[in-house]
């Protein structure tokens, strides 16, 4: 058998989010063995079980592409969190899942978000999932940009190269195509076989990967269905892949014990002052919108001494940024900017 690609592994009830922090850059994956105790695999597993035992891999969705995507022995039922308040406190909340995101994504926005959780039940038959980076979704964003996306799949049955395992490519996420359209992504040739890493792992692990990192479902040659879902977070500027407001019920914002804090803050979205223009004018810095985004920022920068909200202590990268989109920093709001 072809060797294959590896990918490096934490014990998540002893792992240091620094050092699986630096991994993660470094190989834009790692698996975190351990995540869920069997207990709260076997509560989720029996609150979402009737849901998708009724779901119809054969269900028309709103695009067709999205459809072929997943294929027709695929089960998905989204708003996971809305399903399994197990899901939600104590899934989507995971304390080390939330430690990663404030490396990954904090410095790149005042406060990160749910990006979706759904259940991906990948029954015999489904063959292998298309290669893909999930930051797709947000093409628009100019290149280079910051990390967009932290995203999970997590084994709510023990994970095999048989039975469907995601197939990553590590170091993917420092390809010189990522800098591409996703359709000049695809075009690409196909990687070689010892490029590919299968997230093998028992159930309750998660193969935690950046949004710029290559990879897909892999075939089910067994007959036993592989359940998993599949959780992201992205910054808070960007638009989520679900609604999250009307997905998840205030009841389990308002409702949840003492975790469940963090499902009430993954679910809503704050924005820097410097990116509101986005919503005003509905796309990014370009020359003919420069002008219009430079009146944004500066009245953004005017509107800091007036916020209420806390302000950062040190330069931001959101606006370091900015600046170079912009094609100056004079034109950038000061260092200390508001977090509303």
């Amino acid at each position: 058998m072809t060797a294959t690609a590896t990918i490096e592994r934490f014990d998540a009830l002893t792992a240091d989010p620094d050092t699986v922090h630096a991994i993660i850059e470094r190989d834009g994956v790692v698996i975190l063995e351990g995540l869920l105790s069997a207990e709260v695999v076997s509560r989720v597993n029996d609150e979402v079980g009737a849901v998708l035992d009724d779901a119809d891999p054969d269900a028309e969705l709103f695009n067709p592409i999205m459809k072929a995507f997943h294929g027709p022995c695929t089960k998905q039922v989204t708003s996971a969190c809305a399903i399994s308040p197990t899901f939600a406190t104590e899934v989507m909340c995971h304390p080390l899942l939330l430690a990663l995101c404030d490396r990954i994504l904090l410095p790149s926005c005042a406060r990160y978000q749910l990006n979706l959780g759904h259940l991906l039940q990948r029954g015999p038959g489904a063959d292998e999932q298309l290669l893909h980076r999930d930051e797709a979704v947000w093409s628009d964003v100019p290149k280079p940009a910051p990390e967009l996306q932290m995203a999970t799949v997590i084994a709510f049955v023990d994970f095999t190269r048989e039975n469907g395992g995601t197939r990553i490519l590590p170091g993917s996420h420092g390809w010189p195509d990522r800098r591409q359209s996703p359709a000049e992504q695809f075009a690409q040739p196909p990687p070689k076989a010892e490029q590919i890493a299968y997230a093998e792992m028992p159930a309750g692990s998660a193969v935690v990967y950046l949004g710029g990192t290559i990879h897909a479902g892999g075939s089910n040659t067994t007959e036993i269905p592989r359940r998993g879902a599949h959780l992201s977070y992205c910054l808070g500027w960007l638009r989520t892949e679900e609604n999250n407001y009307l997905a998840v019920p205030p009841r389990h914002r308002g409702q949840a014990p003492p975790p469940g804090a963090g499902t009430a803050r993954l679910c809503r979205s704050r924005q820097h002052p410097a990116r509101r223009w986005l919503s005003r004018y509905g796309a990014y810095a370009r020359p003919d919108r420069a002008p219009r985004a430079r009146r944004a920022l500066t009245s953004a920068a005017a509107q800091v001494s007036q916020n209420r909200g806390r302000l950062c202590t040190s330069a931001c990268p959101q606006h370091q940024w900015f600046a170079q989109e912009l094609g100056g920093s004079d034109q950038v709001p000061p260092d200390r900017h508001a977090i509303l």
